[in-house]
């Protein structure tokens, strides 16, 4: 009885160490959020200045400034809508030959804030569907790396249930195969990290709140002391 109040103890005391963790993570995750939206700002800012070095000040003759100006913005125009077109173009020929290549991550991130053309939509929705299961073997690789077991262990099982959440869309858009690669990698970490099978997992995944979050700490600290 001792040594069961003292395993349970530990499990406690793992699990609040788990949570302070992710706390911290998430910390981390707004921290760098903050710091993309000042990143933002300060390119705006870069911007503006710019077009404000392209206005005219001074007593300068007023027609022949406009005609300059105008002549100006015309080619200007010309040029970024050109430049724009093949960058866009360059993207998205990018964001594809990565997802055809299995490398689902990098083509999200090359899609990552594009202003999509309604042709180009079912391209982003076959990206998205696929990483809404990739992105649980993300998590997982940063967890494992921070040897956060628990975490690591839940983003594998979120995982498992992304996948059942998105395999009728990932069938309609005839991208089934590539959320079955996302899955297999899943039931193979499982297995050799955790030594669950499918069926276990499935299980884990059925029990209430606190039952699946003292399953998950319990398999976590196994591997960990493993």
């Amino acid at each position: 009885k001792k040594a069961a109040k003292a395993a349970k103890a530990e499990e406690k005391a793992e699990a609040k160490k788990a949570k302070a963790e992710e706390k911290e993570l998430k910390k981390a995750a707004k921290a760098e959020e903050k710091a993309q939206k000042k990143a933002q700002k300060e390119a705006k800012k870069a911007e503006e200045a710019a077009q404000e070095e392209l206005e005219v000040t001074g007593k300068l003759n007023k027609v022949g400034v406009s005609i300059v100006v105008i002549l100006a913005a015309m080619f200007l125009a010309t040029e970024i809508s050109g430049t724009e077109i093949f960058s866009y173009k360059s993207t998205m020929k990018q964001a594809v030959s990565f997802f055809d290549d299995g490398r689902y991550t990098d083509a999200y991130r090359e899609i990552l804030g594009t202003d999509l053309k309604k042709k180009d939509q079912e391209t982003y929705d076959k990206i998205i569907t696929v990483m809404k299961v990739q992105r649980s073997l993300n998590s997982y690789e940063n967890y494992d790396n921070m040897k956060y077991y628990p975490d690591a262990l839940n983003a594998l099982l979120v995982g498992l249930k992304k996948y059942d959440e998105n395999i009728e869309t990932a069938r309609n858009l005839e991208v089934e195969k590539d959320v079955d690669s996302c899955k297999e990698k899943i039931l193979t970490l499982l297995d050799e990290e955790y030594g669950l099978s499918e069926v276990q997992a499935r299980e884990i995944l059925s029990l209430k709140k606190d039952a699946y979050t003292d399953r998950v700490v319990e398999l976590g600290i196994q591997k960990k002391n493993s």
